[in-house]
């Protein structure tokens, strides 16, 4: 009862939170969660404030861990509040392509596509990105929040967008199956996505695996003929976001273990240099677990 009552009290917080940051020019909005968030979550969470040290210490001992986890912190303070202001982003021109005209053309393109996001920057932006210039085409996966609150945010501000989101469950994969067999079918699908223990890609060293993600990607271009477009949104001054699509992998392999295996090591390697490069805006860093040891860096 006490547990219920003291989520009940945090999630009424989120929404009367959420409802002030709609309020605010965009700027604003985002400015307070960057503010709001090194101060207050490595406290709230000092578990996946300690994974995320962990996580960058070893991809990119390079940098100054203390700077880097605040700039972490306040990308994913700055994540949270923007759903609040989601839908502005596109109307105030706050996104730009980093080789435009390659996302229309990549769409004009009746064969199906993957788009394997990453959780650099916003990367619900490049899902409206997607969604908007492909209307009624997308099914994207998502996870769900653990708290209620979060989730109903979340989940109204994709809700808006013209693309079909479905939270992660083992049933899901049926649906993005038979979306991929349509003409033009689009899925958009994290490519390092946490787990219950650690995240499954980029392996940064471990032994490739095909049980994540990647693996299931693999599989469904195998059965479709469809294209694995590996894309992300990094954050820039102002608010203002860069979206990049990195090479389309045609799936040579896959209809063995082996085959997707092969797959898999080959989009690591274009994925995995793009996340080392932009630790300190990459969610994922702090869902690393127990098996963050085993990292390597390069």
């Amino acid at each position: 009862m006490k547990r219920r009552l003291k989520q009940g009290a945090a999630d009424a917080r989120d929404l009367a939170l959420h409802h002030l940051l709609k309020l605010l020019p965009t700027q604003a909005c985002s400015d307070l969660g960057s503010w709001m968030a090194p101060l207050m979550n490595p406290k709230a969470y000092p578990l996946l404030d300690s994974r995320g040290r962990s996580a960058l210490a070893r991809i990119r001992p390079d940098l100054s861990l203390d700077a880097a986890m605040r700039r972490l912190w306040q990308n994913i303070g700055r994540v949270s509040a923007e759903y609040s202001v989601l839908g502005r982003m596109a109307r105030e021109g706050r996104i730009e392509e980093a080789e435009p005209g390659r996302l229309r053309a990549l769409l004009d393109d009746p064969r199906p596509a993957i788009f394997c996001f990453l959780h650099i920057g916003n990367w619900d932006v490049a899902h409206m990105a997607i969604a908007l210039a492909a209307p009624g085409r997308m099914i994207a996966l998502a996870m769900p929040s653990p708290s209620r609150a979060q989730s109903a945010i979340i989940e109204g501000a994709r809700s808006r967008l013209p693309s079909q989101v479905l939270w992660m469950s083992p049933k899901v994969w049926r649906a993005v199956l038979e979306r991929l067999k349509t003409p033009g079918g689009l899925a958009y699908i994290a490519g390092d996505e946490p787990g219950p223990v650690t995240v499954a890609t980029p392996f940064f060293g471990r032994r490739p695996t095909t049980e994540g993600n990647l693996g299931k990607m693999v599989r469904l271009a195998a059965a479709t003929g469809a294209r694995i477009v590996p894309i992300f949104a990094e954050r820039l001054p102002g608010v203002r976001f860069r979206l990049t699509l990195l090479q389309a992998v045609e799936v040579a392999g896959g209809d063995d273990e082996r085959g997707v295996l092969a797959e898999v090591v080959r989009i690591n390697a274009l994925i995995e240099p793009v996340v080392r490069s932009r630790a300190d805006q990459w969610l994922v860093a702090i869902g690393f677990g127990r098996d963050v040891k085993e990292l390597r860096a390069r």
